[in-house]
């Protein structure tokens, strides 16, 4: 127990070092001009689309995480939708909009999600008048 605990305390001793060091090296780049500020930190999350939860996090089922990492285009009988590539989803009109409700409509609950990953994939963004309908049916798979 108390090597456990020696353990810890030289970890952090190590981490406090490795910081202290990064930190003058930023502080000397800043000086010679070659940085203008120190560097902002960001923390990146990715959510999964197949199940909208934190990728990684308890919530997130294996499948999610294997389905996003699935780039190859899978087609659901909807390559007309193509022509809407690159559309901002509040741009539709109403028809257009009915377009993709038709085929959500159509597609059997357990493949919302990959249909969604599809249009992910394709650069399709969903319009925001149906935006409700995916996310109760894809959580619902999520349930499932």
């Amino acid at each position: 127990m108390i090597a456990l605990i020696l353990l810890l305390i030289a970890a952090g001793i190590i981490a406090m070092v490795a910081g202290h060091i990064h930190n003058r090296q930023i502080n000397k780049k800043i000086a010679s001009g070659e940085l203008d500020k120190e560097p902002d930190i960001v923390i990146k999350s990715e959510e999964c689309e197949a199940c909208n939860h934190i990728q990684g996090t308890e919530g997130c089922e294996l499948d999610c995480v294997l389905q996003k990492a699935k780039t190859e285009v899978e087609y659901y009988e909807d390559e007309e939708l193509d022509r809407y590539k690159g559309r901002p989803s509040n741009d539709y009109t109403e028809e257009e909009a009915q377009e993709f409700r038709d085929i959500l409509e159509t597609c059997l609950d357990s493949d919302v999600p990959g249909w969604n990953r599809s249009l992910e994939l394709r650069g399709i963004n969903v319009p925001d008048q149906i935006k409700d309908e995916l996310y109760i049916l894809l959580s619902d798979q999520v349930r499932k």
